[in-house]
């Protein structure tokens, strides 16, 4: 097969490789479209030792997990999949940079996907499951209600995706904070009330402006915890998505002050994936607004390189394998 192999720090090259070889607890899907991971793909990509940032990955080995296939081959030990069914879920292992990829269902969080959906549109709802699961109990209730007033900080493709999720949880309140113009514009339409730009003022300003806050959404990976604190009220909850500050470091503080963070684990994803099924086929949660990008396979060493030196010119890009 066709795969993107990633070789050595920043050297990815098209090989012909085998198929993966189906374990028992595994699906062979043939992908129809994997989009690039805005947190860890460049990260990965760029590391002296990707084992850094994550676990076992050693050279050679094919990066993408955010992928839309559909099943040629299934394990043993699978139960409630069929051949020729399409998968998305959270979270699958990296492997989806080729034209074959294998999954685990039963570690993921899976959606059975309808042909209807386009590919290009789907796989990026591996997204959209491992953020709302954060904003979901191990019950299924979500987090945010009619009472709710939710601030979201930073506004790429998770961002986004928050501000659909509080707008379709039914918020009270919206608030956004992104430095990018047409970003907070699509926060609009999306749903946001308000948006603020944090190149224009500083948070300070900004969150004096706002007030306390029922929940703080950060995709910013900024450590902005003295402002963030000063918003936050007891009883306030705190998701934080995406690389950068470790808020694991606060929880101390977090626990003095009555602030839960909320991250959210497979049982939640699933409650998440059924939720954003309903959204997508009634036509409420918008997938192709965030697409900025669609690419080939063999282009994604060059996007991967622009994507870093203009990080504001993507939201997310998806590359079609077949």
């Amino acid at each position: 097969m066709k795969a993107l192999v990633l070789t050595g720090q920043k050297k990815l090259e098209i090989q012909d490789i085998p198929k993966p070889t189906l374990i028992s607890e595994g699906m062979l899907t043939s992908v129809e479209a994997v989009s690039i991971c805005n947190s860890t793909d460049y990260r990965i990509y760029a590391a002296p030792d990707p084992t850094a940032v994550w676990p076992n990955q050693k050279w050679p080995f094919v990066l993408g997990h955010e992928i839309c296939g559909r099943i040629v081959e299934i394990g043993s030990q699978v139960k409630g999949w069929k051949i020729g069914e399409r998968i998305v879920g959270w979270c699958p292992p990296y492997g989806g940079f080729a034209e074959y990829c294998q999954v685990y269902p039963d570690w993921m969080a899976s959606i059975h996907v309808p042909e209807k959906w386009p590919a290009e549109e789907t796989c990026i709802l591996e997204l959209a499951i491992g953020s709302c699961r954060s904003l979901v109990d191990s019950k299924g209730k979500t987090l945010i209600n009619s009472n709710s007033k939710v601030l979201v900080v930073g506004l790429g493709p998770s961002g986004q995706f928050y501000t659909q999720f509080a707008r379709l949880m039914s918020a009270a309140t919206i608030i956004c904070i992104g430095r990018h113009e047409q970003r907070r514009r699509l926060a609009l339409e999306l749903g946001a009330d308000k948006v603020f730009d944090s190149d224009d003022q500083p948070y300070d300003k900004i969150l004096q402006s706002i007030g306390k806050v029922d929940l703080l959404i950060d995709t910013s990976g900024a450590d902005l915890r003295k402002e963030f604190y000063k918003i936050l009220h007891p009883g306030s909850m705190m998701v934080t998505f995406g690389v950068g500050f470790d808020w694991t470091r606060e929880l101390q503080e977090l626990s003095k002050r009555q602030i839960t963070i909320s991250a959210g684990n497979r049982e939640e994803a699933m409650f998440a994936a059924n939720m954003i099924t309903d959204w997508i086929n009634s036509g409420k949660l918008k997938l192709a607004p965030l697409i900025s990008h669609i690419i080939t396979l063999e282009d994604i060493p060059k996007v991967l390189e622009d994507m870093k030196k203009n990080p504001n010119n993507y939201m997310k890009v998806v590359a079609k394998i077949k």
